[in-house]
C-alpha cells in the first residue's frame, strides 16, 4: 500500500512534527522540510533491509521440506486444541 493512501503518515506529520519545530530553530518551513528528509532517510534505509530480509524469509518458508513441518506443526496445534475443548467441561 502506498504511503499517499496511508493516513497514519499525514497524522504524523501534522499532529507530531510540529512539536519538534524550535523558535529559535531559524525557519519552520526549513526546519520541517529537514525533518521531514530525515524521516524519509530513515524509512527508506529499513525498507532496503526490510524487504530483502523478508523475502529471503519467505523463500526459506516455501521449502517443501519447511512447509511439510509448518503445517505438522499446526496441525499438530490443532488437534490439541480441539482435545481440550472436548474435555474442557462448563
Amino acid at each position: 500500500m502506498s504511503n499517499a493512501l496511508n493516513p497514519k503518515v499525514a497524522l504524523f506529520f501534522v499532529t507530531l512534527l510540529p512539536q519538534f519545530l524550535t523558535a529559535d530553530g531559524g525557519s519552520p518551513r526549513a526546519q520541517a522540510l529537514l525533518l521531514s528528509a530525515v524521516f524519509a532517510g530513515v524509512y527508506l534505509a529499513w525498507f532496503s533491509l526490510y524487504v530483502p530480509s523478508v523475502e529471503q524469509l519467505g523463500r526459506r518458508l516455501r521449502r517443501p521440506r519447511v512447509r511439510a513441518r509448518i503445517e505438522q506443526v499446526t496441525g499438530s496445534a490443532l488437534v490439541v486444541a480441539a482435545a481440550r475443548l472436548l474435555t474442557t467441561s462448563h
